[in-house]
């Protein structure tokens, strides 16, 4: 918003502005040996516990507002490297930052719904001091998430669920498309989609059409 020459920062959007910059310079005329009112009600606003100084607390997290746009996020200095943070919509949840072998390292830790301030300290002490005898969090969940999709398309059941949850549910006909193909499948559907070979998929053509290689 301006203000004559001069732009006027709403204190909702400040902190992040705040912990973005690199460099803060202040300029400001002395009154009365002192601050001026409204410097110093920016302090007041701007400069909150958890912002500039102390350390994040219960009632703190539980009562941070949300920023009028973005994301806050708020550095704890009891565990260096965690991180409490709210989006514009309320969402509030941790996160950790660390380095591993001088790259940076950076992922959520969880949401506050699900961890509470001593909770995420201590796990973030666990996770942080793994990054540094090498274990990537980052790696390791991509591997998790990866093992979790393969468990759930070992059979072809689960395989074909899958196709039609993602694929044939986006089109018209997909209804019609997918009871087709649980009909024409169901005497493979328990059997692990890795071993299902050609020659299978031959003999059920065979089978529901003995026409088909005349």
């Amino acid at each position: 918003m301006r203000h004559g020459p001069w732009t006027v920062v709403r204190a909702s959007c400040a902190p992040q502005r705040l912990q973005r910059a690199e460099i803060l310079v202040l300029v400001f005329s002395i009154w009365w040996f002192g601050l001026p009112a409204l410097l110093k009600g920016w302090f007041d606003r701007v400069w909150a516990p958890g912002v500039a100084f102390d350390h994040l607390t219960e009632r703190y997290v539980q009562t941070l507002q949300p920023p009028a746009e973005g994301r806050l996020e708020v550095g704890d200095d009891v565990v260096a490297g965690l991180w409490f943070r709210v989006t514009s919509k309320g969402m509030k949840s941790w996160s950790i930052r660390s380095r591993r072998d001088g790259q940076a390292v950076r992922f959520t830790l969880g949401s506050y719904t699900e961890l509470g301030l001593a909770t995420a300290r201590q796990r973030a002490l666990q996770q942080i001091g793994k990054i540094k005898d090498g274990y990537d969090p980052v790696t390791e969940r991509r591997r998790k998430r990866y093992a979790s999709i393969r468990a759930k398309t070992e059979s072809l059941s689960a395989l074909l669920d899958l196709y039609v949850d993602t694929i044939l549910a986006t089109r018209k006909s997909g209804k019609t498309r997918a009871r087709d193909l649980r009909r024409d499948l169901k005497p493979l559907l328990g059997r692990p989609a890795s071993l299902i070979q050609r020659s299978d998929l031959t003999a059920l053509i065979d089978r529901d059409h003995p026409a088909y290689h005349r």
